[in-house]
């Protein structure tokens, strides 16, 4: 059973969206400074599902929601759902882009390229 990613953590994710450089869908790091982003970082890839669609959107820079479930072999549902998480996390966008058959085309970007882990140095 994969973690939640719970009301508790909203402090952590919120500090994921401040910090760092401003907005840009590249070239964008996530510099992770305590334990407790961490851990919110560490059960974001704790599911395959989400881990495999990062490592999509690192080659290809986008994907459509259908692409993603056709690629990574699993329903269009799990992809939104996973994909929610990830959103949250504020490690990928999710942009409508124009109808197909009637229905809005979601896309998903990744806005991270690099995640940094500086935590304090022990002095002893």
């Amino acid at each position: 059973m994969e973690p939640a990613l719970g009301k508790t953590t909203s402090k952590v994710i919120a500090l994921f969206k401040t910090r760092g450089p401003k907005k840009r869908l590249f070239g964008r790091r996530l510099v992770i400074r305590d334990i407790e982003q961490a851990e919110i970082f560490a059960q974001a890839l704790s599911s395959p599902t989400r881990l495999k669609i990062i490592y999509y959107l690192s080659l290809h820079g986008e994907a459509g929601i259908s692409e993603l479930a056709r690629k990574l072999d699993t329903t269009k549902a799990n992809i939104s759902m996973q994909v929610k998480k990830l959103e949250e996390l504020g490690l990928v966008s999710v942009i409508s882009s124009g109808k197909t058959k009637g229905k809005s085309r979601k896309i998903v970007r990744l806005n991270i390229d690099k995640v940094i882990f500086t935590f304090p140095k022990n002095n002893h």
